[in-house]
């Protein structure tokens, strides 16, 4: 029986524009979404600023250094920090109705950045009972340990928990614990799975 309810946020809960975003801070709009995620993968700063080993100052410095990008510290961050949109518009209706039926908890791959504006414009962390959040973890998803810290803070077996994600690689990781995982790109479809229609 399923007792927690786990959303990630961006591309889930919240509109991202992950793709257009790097393309502008590269000056780049030939970018593809592999070219993208294999960049993010190659270039050590971003994991560790989303695993918390770096600041936000830190974090940009080196991040210029490793893309040769020319803006100055602030325009970075304001450009890097756009990824982030807003909620779908059905994001607050869907954490309240299933609010009613299960404890809800995030678990996003984030940095200190995105955080704040997320915390600081919106409120989809207001009905959640626990939040994951890979900088202040250390380790990001699709690492089986935070998956584990996540069972064992929540105190549950792996069927208790559904989750839901973006990514297929993390949907993966998760089903590999036992964790329920489904792949959505919206929130109403949590609903779906959830037979909370």
């Amino acid at each position: 029986m399923i007792k927690v309810v786990v959303f990630d946020v961006a591309g889930v809960l919240l509109k991202e524009t992950w793709i257009k975003t790097m393309q502008t801070l590269l000056n780049d709009n030939s970018l593809t979404k592999s070219d993208v995620f294999e960049l993010w993968q190659k270039e050590e700063c971003f994991h560790q600023y989303e695993t918390g080993q770096l600041n936000t100052q830190q974090f940009v410095c080196l991040a210029k250094q490793a893309l040769n990008i020319k803006l100055d510290d602030q325009t970075f961050s304001h450009i890097f920090n756009e990824m982030i949109v807003e909620p779908f518009k059905q994001s607050e209706q869907v954490l309240n109705t299933i609010k009613q039926n299960y404890k809800l908890a995030i678990l996003s791959n984030t940095n200190p950045l995105h955080f704040e504006k997320i915390q600081s414009q919106y409120t989809i962390y207001q009905p959640c009972d626990y939040l994951f959040l890979s900088h202040q973890m250390g380790v990001m998803k699709p690492s089986k340990q935070i998956f584990n810290t996540m069972l064992d803070t929540l105190n549950c077996r792996p069927n208790e928990v559904m989750f839901f994600d973006d990514n297929q690689p993390n949907v993966a990781a998760a089903r590999q614990l036992g964790i329920q995982s489904e792949l959505i790109t919206e929130p109403q479809m949590a609903l779906d799975h959830l037979n909370l229609n």
